[in-house]
């Protein structure tokens, strides 16, 4: 018995989004840093999230700077460690600042916060949507 044109052109569609479901997959986050002042968040090929620390030089205050594009929501936040003399940690990555909430096309930033003999600082960022998160490279 032969198939109706409908139920066959449904079962070939039916097909064809079965096998499409299958092979095709969603491009997860990914970080990517330029230099030791930036970190940039894609997903879906478009940058969401961007972090960027800047410094007026060794042992000097810094502050960090937040956006968020494409569709993207991002939170972002100041981090610093301090070492000891001999070279050992006195403490790890600490918050030193509040977390920033940056919605899509908005940028925020932090206040300046001081950064001392023996401490480094850095600027993280996380999407919101995927969790995904960078820090830019420690200044010392």
């Amino acid at each position: 018995m032969k198939m109706p044109m409908r139920s066959r052109l449904l079962t070939v569609l039916a097909s064809a989004a079965a096998f499409l479901a299958a092979t095709t997959t969603t491009a997860g986050a990914q970080v990517v840093k330029e230099g030791s002042q930036f970190v940039f968040i894609y997903a879906g090929g478009y940058r969401m999230c961007t972090a960027a620390l800047f410094d007026d030089g060794p042992n000097t205050d810094v502050r960090g700077q937040f956006e968020a594009h494409h569709g993207g929501a991002c939170q972002g936040w100041l981090e610093r460690r301090r070492d000891n003399p001999d070279g050992s940690t006195m403490y790890g990555w600490t918050r030193v600042s509040d977390y920033y909430f940056v919605p899509d096309n908005w940028a925020k930033a932090t206040g300046a916060h001081w950064n001392g003999t023996g401490a480094g600082s850095r600027v993280c960022i996380i999407l919101t949507s995927t969790g995904e998160k960078g820090c830019t490279d420690v200044r010392w």
